[in-house]
């Protein structure tokens, strides 16, 4: 009778022990779905992908399927050379014990040229310029631009905002008036805003007169690019090539 009493709590010993947490493996896991994309939504092959010590790469799609991630809270994150992650590149995600999570949004990943990210490849907070790919100023033909014309002003201003996070180190762009604005008297001044703080304003500009911005914005949460005008035309105004230093 004791040998029988024995046997049987041993069995209810080994059928406990077997039980819980994701089995031999040694502790819960689960996997992660998503696609990465660049800026423009195209998807990107052969990028990096990384969460909880786990990685993989994604396929000519730009989908990837991590497995056995570790069960709890992670950060998935993406990579790719010649592209920054301006914050969309990761994303928190809940991953359960033998279940699948798919990415709600897309990977983002930015391309940059020469440590440069330019801001038409952002997606501001918000914003009155329009991204335009060819712009004349000061006679010279840029190719990453924003804009502004009649039909954008709110009032006196024109603005965008951008979370930048402390995650670049200049800002750089060429300011003025387009070229085609009919209107060779308007004037507008363009400001650059820093968490609040006025890190660059420009002096009264029309048609024909530009300036040059280069300032530090290595600790910077918040951009906020500004022109307002002097009087009561509406000009067509330029960011030509805006763009950020990664860190």
């Amino acid at each position: 009778m004791k040998q029988f009493v024995t046997l049987v709590a041993l069995g209810l010993l080994v059928s406990v022990s077997g039980c819980g947490g994701g089995g031999a493996g040694g502790g819960s896991k689960g996997a992660i779905v998503g696609t990465v994309r660049n800026s423009e939504g195209t998807p990107l092959p052969g990028a990096t992908v990384s969460a909880g010590g786990v990685r993989t790469t994604t396929n000519n799609d730009g989908d990837f399927r991590l497995e056995n991630v570790p069960a709890g809270t992670q950060i998935v994150s993406a990579a790719l050379s010649g592209y920054f992650d301006d914050g969309r590149g990761s994303a928190s995600v809940l991953v359960v014990d033998g279940q699948t999570v798919y990415l709600q949004n897309d990977l983002i990943l930015v391309p940059k040229v020469d440590s440069w990210v330019y801001l038409r490849s952002l997606d501001p907070s918000s914003t009155n310029f329009r991204g335009e790919p060819q712009q004349r100023l000061g006679g010279t033909v840029y190719f990453h631009c924003l804009a502004g014309g009649y039909w954008d002003w709110y009032g006196d201003a024109l603005e965008a905002i951008y979370s930048v996070g402390r995650r670049y180190s200049r800002f750089n762009a060429v300011v003025g008036v387009s070229d085609m604005e009919p209107n060779l008297n308007a004037e507008v001044i363009f400001t650059v805003i820093g968490d609040g703080n006025v890190l660059y304003r420009s002096q009264r500009l029309k048609v024909g007169r530009i300036e040059t911005i280069d300032i530090d914005v290595s600790n910077i949460l918040t951009l906020q690019l500004q022109v307002t005008r002097v009087d009561d035309v509406y000009p067509s105004v330029v960011w030509a090539d805006p763009r950020l230093k990664t860190k």
